[in-house]
This record gives structure tokens, sequence and C-alpha cells, in this order.
């Protein structure tokens, strides 16, 4: 936070400001000071809140917390904001690569997939997020690199677009398939996505 050395101060003189015209402790100083401080994100007002209105047994308190208290407290918030904004920002890049847009589909539903439970990301109603693997399939060979999605029942994937075609080869974004002679690509014009389909 740019400003905080500016904020912090400011929170802290209203908490005491009000303590000392009015003489009420606790969440009522903070309250004001809350009220008079706007600028202040939700979440690092709570924390704030929690860290100079409560005391260890649960009882309010009418100490003022110092300036290097609050920091310890935004420090550890803005911390966690920021990893919730991250994996925010992760979701809708995914959703966009993976949902709203066309993408390569294989089934997968006669493979051998071994699948570290740790490294699966839940990806709401559409299935798992994965990344890192090598799937051997009756259409040939899949080297994932980077992310793709995998449906819930783990039997279909969904990968971004194909940027390269090379003979047998097809390439995207952190991927790339070597598919069998008996199988070629073709993209399906209702849903506009990629498949193999095998040659009868």
């Amino acid at each position: 936070m740019r400003n905080r050395a500016l904020l912090l101060p400011s929170l802290n003189y209203c908490y005491t400001e009000y303590k000392a015209v009015t003489g009420a402790n606790g969440l009522a100083c903070l309250l004001f000071a809350v009220e008079k401080r706007k600028t202040m994100k939700t979440l690092i007002t709570i924390a704030v809140m929690l860290s100079i209105a409560v005391s260890a047994n649960g009882q309010l308190t009418g100490n003022t917390a110092n300036e290097k208290e609050i920091a310890e407290v935004v420090e550890r918030t803005t911390v966690a904001t920021s990893k919730d904004s991250a994996a925010a920002a992760g979701f809708l890049k995914a959703k966009e690569t993976f949902v709203l847009y066309p993408v390569m589909k294989l089934d997968i539903s006669d493979t051998r997939l071994k699948i570290d439970p740790l490294r699966m990301k839940r990806f709401g109603s559409y299935g798992y997020l994965y990344e890192g693997v090598t799937i051997r399939g009756p259409w040939g060979v899949l080297t994932l690199e980077g992310q793709a999605m995998f449906s819930e029942q783990w039997d279909t994937v969904s990968l971004s677009l194909p940027r390269k075609i090379d003979g047998n080869t097809i390439s995207g974004d952190n991927w790339s398939l070597t598919f069998n002679d008996n199988y070629y690509l073709l993209r399906n014009q209702r849903d506009r996505n990629f498949y193999l389909y095998r040659l009868r």
C-alpha cells in the first residue's frame, strides 16, 4: 500500500481523538475512526478493528494500538487479499480460455491417468484445473506442460485452441499432441470446438 504511512497514523489519531473527547472505549472509538477513514479497505479495517478493539480474552479494550501493531495487521491482510485477487484473476482467465471460447477437446475415458490430488484445483461446476501431465490414449500422446480443464468425471480434457499443426503433431499454449495415423483433427461446426476423430 503506497499510502499506508499516511493512513495508519490517521486511523490511530481518529481513535485517540474520539476516546479523549468522549471517554468511550473500544469498539465505539473504532467505529468513529473507520467512519472518518473511509479510504481504508474493508478487510484492513476489519483486521485493525479486531486487533485494537478486542483483547486476548475477547473483551473490548480502550488501549490504542501503535502504528507498528496496525502495520503488522495490514501487512498480513494485504498478503491475504493479494492471494485472493490472484486466485480470482486465475479463475477468470481459465474460464475465458476453457469455457467462454472454443477449445480442443480429447476423450480420455480409455486412458490411465495418474493424478496427484494435491495439485488438483477445483474449477467451480466445470470440473478441475490440472497441469504438468502426460496422457497416453488410443489417439496418441498428449504432453501437458501448462494448465488444462478436466471434466468432473475426468473423462474429457479441454485444451486451449491449437496454434500449430505439423504432420501428426498439434501444439497449443503449453501443450502438444502427437496423434496416431488412424485419427484426424476436425472442427465441429456446432460448438466450434476441435476434436480428434477416428478413421473408419
